[in-house]
């Protein structure tokens, strides 16, 4: 495969992921990647792709390393599978698309690291490079405990090429690291937000309104405010430049009015749907105006009265809405209780 169809090749499978990633956000309720997310996803896709030969049918083999989900082990021949080793090797610390791969290679022959950059380093043995990995592992798992890490700086893959067979305790470290450098929780580790995509994608797919509203009202009940508001000052610094917190907004905005709808024969409910929604953004005029409605349901002019109080303090600073305006002057013709925003 020359270096044009390997490029060729990356292109597609970028492609391919890209529109399957942007499925996957849209089935969840998130917004899929703008351009320049898709070009920062697209830059590590595949920084550890790699061509390792033809098969039977002379079709190029392409093995991801990234994506293996552990240690690759090159069988057969010793000296072929040396060979094998080598060559993975230098297509790492050369190849055109993966710039921040680091390649440490240990027991292939000398001069290895004179071709391609500085991308290549060779070691007598991996033990001592093994500490230095194992350090590097705990420092970053503190960081992603502790919210210090950024979401979307790049961060430097290591790639370590051994043209003999470790023994069993190397072997058995080296999985350890596999594990610990990718950073997954748990399948048991949930986070509120999943549960919450959980529950509105089963009330898109509930077949009666009462399991609609049943999980809409779960999901809105697990909100408690605006998303990383409480978030102590220097942690999680990529929420500032990402659009989770938008798209939590936007998502449990819709959420609540739905369930306004849903309930509209019952005020109590609709109002508790409405205030739910407004914990996550109290700025939505639409789900001020449910809310409205739904206090004039219940208690008349004095209901109002009392969420237009709520609404003013929230609004402080923020013109009102042609339709907000238009309500209130509709359900209390005295325009003199119309609240000021400025």
């Amino acid at each position: 495969m020359s270096s044009e169809d390997e490029r060729q090749f990356a292109r597609a499978v970028i492609a391919r992921v890209l529109e399957s990633h942007a499925r996957s956000e849209i089935t969840a309720g998130r917004t899929p990647p703008d351009q320049s997310e898709e070009a920062e996803l697209a830059y590590g896709i595949h920084a550890a792709l790699y061509g390792v030969g033809l098969d039977d049918e002379g079709s190029d083999v392409m093995l991801d390393l990234e994506a293996a989900g552990g240690i690759v082990s090159i069988g057969g021949d010793s000296t072929a599978a040396g060979e094998v080793a080598a060559a993975l090797a230098i297509q790492c610390a050369t190849s055109p698309w993966s710039g921040d791969v680091q390649v440490t290679a240990a027991d292939l022959p000398e001069g290895l690291d004179e071709v391609g950059d500085d991308r290549i380093r060779l070691v007598t043995g991996l033990g001592g490079e093994l500490d230095r990995f194992e350090q590097e592992i705990g420092a970053l798992r503190a960081d992603v405990l502790t919210g210090r890490m950024s979401r979307h700086g790049r961060v430097t893959s290591h790639v370590l090429v051994a043209g003999s067979e470790p023994d069993d305790a190397v072997a058995q470290r080296l999985a350890s690291l596999v594990g610990a450098g990718r950073q997954a929780l748990a399948e048991e580790v949930v986070c509120d937000w999943d549960v919450v995509c959980t529950l509105l994608q089963r009330s898109r797919r509930a077949s009666t309104p009462r399991d609609e509203t049943d999980a809409l009202s779960r999901a809105l009940g697990l909100v408690r405010g605006e998303a990383f508001t409480a978030v102590p000052e220097g942690r999680y610094g990529w929420v500032a430049r990402d659009d989770m917190p938008r798209t939590m907004s936007r998502v449990l905005v819709d959420a609540a009015k739905r369930l306004c709808d849903l309930n509209d024969d019952d005020p109590g409910r609709a109002a508790s749907a409405a205030q739910a929604g407004l914990l996550i953004c109290p700025g939505s005029q639409p789900l001020w105006r449910e809310l409205i409605r739904a206090s004039y349901a219940e208690n008349g002019p004095a209901g109002i009265h009392r969420t237009l109080d709520q609404m003013s303090t929230a609004l402080q600073g923020i013109a009102l809405e042609a339709e907000t305006e238009a309500l209130v002057e509709e359900l209390l013709p005295d325009t003199s209780s119309m609240p000021s925003s400025g």
